[in-house]
């Protein structure tokens, strides 16, 4: 049986993606807070820049236009992307398990559970659908990323961890 970890992977972190932890002190900290969804200025301001907004954008712009920093943000976005999808998808799934269970079951008692998980699924759904995105505007170009910030991230990985785990890996369960 594989690992925990391999069936059931957690909501991405951009700690994890190839690149990241050889990225100097100031550029890891300006790139985990554009990745949080922090304006270009407020992430060079977290990454110890000072000065005006203008010193800061300019910090920022030269930040991103470093080809490393670039290639970490599309990693990490690429992969948190596929990684919401599939928690989407398997919330999905054991949304529609869980009516289908419900909507056929007699029991009183087994039709509370059954609609309990299909609503714990439909609010993790929500979640996602609700609080996630992320635009960089730079001069005439907008680009549009999802992103999980940090306190977003630990809700989302404790609903996945009480609702799609138990449903899509019964074994994970017990």
């Amino acid at each position: 049986m594989a690992p925990q970890s391999q069936q059931q992977p957690e909501l991405f972190a951009i700690e994890q993606v190839q690149g990241y932890a050889q990225l100097d002190r100031r550029t890891r900290l300006f790139t985990q807070a554009i990745f949080d969804g922090c304006s270009q200025a407020e992430a060079a301001r977290r990454a110890g820049y000072e000065g005006t907004e203008a010193n800061l954008y300019a910090a920022a712009s030269r930040q991103m236009r470093t080809a490393k920093v670039q290639k970490v943000l599309n990693q990490a976005w690429v992969k948190s992307g596929a990684s919401i999808d599939l928690t989407l998808r398997q919330a999905a799934e054991a949304q529609a398990r869980a009516f289908n269970a419900w909507r056929h079951c007699t029991d009183r008692k087994d039709r509370k559970q059954y609609f309990d998980e299909w609503q714990k699924t439909s609010t993790l759904i929500a979640m996602i659908h609700g609080k996630i995105g992320f635009k960089i505007e730079n001069h005439a170009t907008t680009i549009n990323h999802v992103i999980l910030t940090p306190s977003l991230q630990e809700e989302l990985v404790r609903q996945r961890r009480e609702v799609v785990t138990p449903l899509t890996n019964p074994r994970a369960a017990a």
